[in-house]
């Protein structure tokens, strides 16, 4: 009876660890094709997100590279108009220092005194029309160049009220001897040519004035200093 009882039980063990053993290898299947499944699953949102992600990233490398041609476009302009003005600016600076050496130049190919009135009034032509140019481009200009520049108008406007002054004391001398230069810088007993060289010398004492005048010294140094600024902006924008 004992016997039989005990080979009952180890039967039953046996059918029970047959049967577990099934359970768990079904468990072990389904649980193997869940994680197949939510591996699939993982992997179809991941691939769904890269690519959605993918789209917007796309569209977002197109706006960047449309701004940064945008704003290279514009700086270009930018540049473009800068490299042009200073150009300009320097061309009419030198014109401005050419202009300032013939005023002051003791050789006459004329009048004296009529040649000397001609130079101021060219000379005023000229500073007058860099002022005009500078204010039409002032917004192109780095700023190095406006602090300058706007220190320099100042000194040439002061250059430009004592040359006024000058070619008024001219014109009033024609006035005073109705334009008759030999009673100007002569007199009714003197010859032609002594009127002449005298009206030459009279000239030139004039214009010797004009050199010691405070606002003729520093006139060199500030056209130099100027040009070798517009010289160094020039290539910087264009390095």
């Amino acid at each position: 009876m004992t016997t039989e009882f005990q080979d009952l039980i180890t039967e039953s063990l046996k059918d029970f660890e047959s049967n577990l053993n099934v359970v768990i290898y079904t468990l072990g299947g389904f649980l193997a094709l869940i994680n197949i499944s939510l591996g699939f699953f993982i992997n179809y949102r991941l691939e769904n997100y890269k690519h959605k992600n993918n789209e917007r990233l796309t569209r977002l490398n197109n706006n960047l590279q449309n701004i940064s041609k945008e704003s290279e476009i514009k700086y270009k302009d930018h540049f473009d108009a800068q490299i042009t003005a200073i150009k300009e600016l320097y061309e009419k600076y030198t014109d401005l220092e050419y202009y300032t050496k013939i005023l002051l130049r003791k050789e006459f190919s004329s009048s004296p005194h009529a040649e000397l009135k001609t130079r101021i009034s060219n000379w005023y032509k000229i500073m007058i029309g860099i002022q005009i140019f500078y204010n039409r481009n002032r917004i192109v200009f780095p700023d190095k160049i406006k602090s300058k520049f706007g220190n320099h108008l100042v000194y040439f406007d002061s250059i430009n009220k004592f040359l006024n002054s000058q070619r008024k004391s001219l014109v009033e001398l024609e006035r005073m001897y109705e334009e008759d230069f030999e009673l100007m810088y002569g007199s009714e007993n003197q010859f032609s040519l002594e009127v002449i060289d005298k009206e030459e010398d009279e000239i030139i004492s004039r214009i010797k004035s004009f050199e010691s005048n405070n606002e003729f010294k520093h006139l060199d140094t500030t056209f130099n200093s100027f040009k070798k600024l517009l010289e160094k902006e020039y290539k910087r924008i264009m390095s």
